[in-house]
């Protein structure tokens, strides 16, 4: 059994960097696709969820324990999930607003037109 609190930061600074550079990917692609709503339709805020949980674990792990190195990773981690958790919300929010509706005048015209070959009018059920 390792004893010693040089090794305990050493593998609680390991075992949080890892969960640090496992995510780091996911986060740069939200970063990168932050201006395009569907891309980000395949984050899951579930699992941004789960790294600020973790991320928030880590650091009081880190103060109660005296392994202050254990938290450091998560420095970065949390702000960077949450703002992440923010950009997908964001994404999502306006790809919900920005899609046309085929009963406005507005609409491009081939909802109008697949609506019109359908045979159905504004406001009138097809069976």
């Amino acid at each position: 059994m390792l004893k010693g609190s040089g090794a305990v930061n050493l593998f609680g600074f390991l075992a949080a960097g890892f969960s640090l550079i496992l995510w780091l990917p996911q986060a740069r692609v939200v970063w990168r696709q932050r201006r395009n709503p569907a891309a980000l339709a395949g984050i899951s805020k579930g699992t941004l969820g789960l790294v600020i949980a973790n991320t928030s674990c880590w650091i009081p792990y880190a103060y109660l324990t005296g392994a202050y190195w254990s938290g450091v990773p998560s420095l970065v981690n949390l702000p960077l999930a949450i703002a992440n958790l923010v950009i997908v919300a964001r994404g999502r929010r306006l790809s919900t607003s920005s899609r046309p509706n085929p009963h406005d005048s507005d609409a491009p015209d081939h909802l109008t037109t697949s609506l019109q070959a359908s045979g159905s009018k504004e406001g009138q059920r097809v069976e």
